[in-house]
């Protein structure tokens, strides 16, 4: 992309070599992935000041409005694109797209230890749900077992009734035909 920035720019030749190591030795600082247009405007926002710039985006700096560029230079600038050509020295300009996040204070001991605790409480309340919910599986599984015997063992009582019922009836039917059948051999006989 630097080459291709190179190509486009209509920079003189003494600036233009001078900006274009400036803008390599910016971008070699902040590292795989920096945005070429990102360093460019941020180089052109502190007048083409190396140190500056990478001041900025490191975050060792805070340089917002960088100071009025020679007179050499400003001709040289203002033929470069530079994306803030609607901006003036007065106005304030947009937060700067760094994508540098850094922790300058580790949280105290207290507060660590608040932390901890209230994991270790998160973890054994979870934990006491997990043991509650299995107690609750465990309790219903048993109910439906003994349900379930219940049920088998209602069923096996009216199977037991069902055919002892049956057997009184096959008795009965049985003791009636001996009855007739003694019946009509006493009519034959008599």
């Amino acid at each position: 992309r630097l080459k291709q920035y190179l190509k486009r720019c209509s920079v003189p030749t003494v600036f233009k070599m001078d900006r274009d190591v400036k803008l390599a030795r910016l971008l070699e600082t902040i590292g795989e992935g920096a945005d070429l247009d990102f360093a460019r405007e941020v180089l052109i926002a502190n007048n083409w000041d190396l140190q500056a710039a990478a001041a900025v985006i490191l975050g060792d700096g805070a340089s917002v409005a960088a100071p009025m560029p020679a007179p050499a230079d400003q001709a040289a600038a203002s033929t470069a694109p530079t994306g803030l050509e609607h901006t003036t020295s007065n106005e304030v300009r947009a937060p700067m797209r760094t994508g540098f996040h850094e922790t300058l204070l580790t949280p105290d001991a207290a507060e660590q230890a608040r932390q901890d605790k209230a994991r270790e409480e998160e973890r054994l309340r979870v934990e006491a749900e997990k043991i509650a919910a299995e107690e609750r599986r465990q309790r219903e599984a048993e109910e439906a077992h003994k349900k379930n015997l219940a049920r088998m063992a209602e069923e096996r009582a009216a199977a037991e009734r069902q055919a002892i019922e049956r057997k009184k009836q096959k008795v009965q039917e049985e003791q009636e035909a001996l009855r007739k059948g003694k019946a009509k051999k006493r009519k034959k006989e008599g």
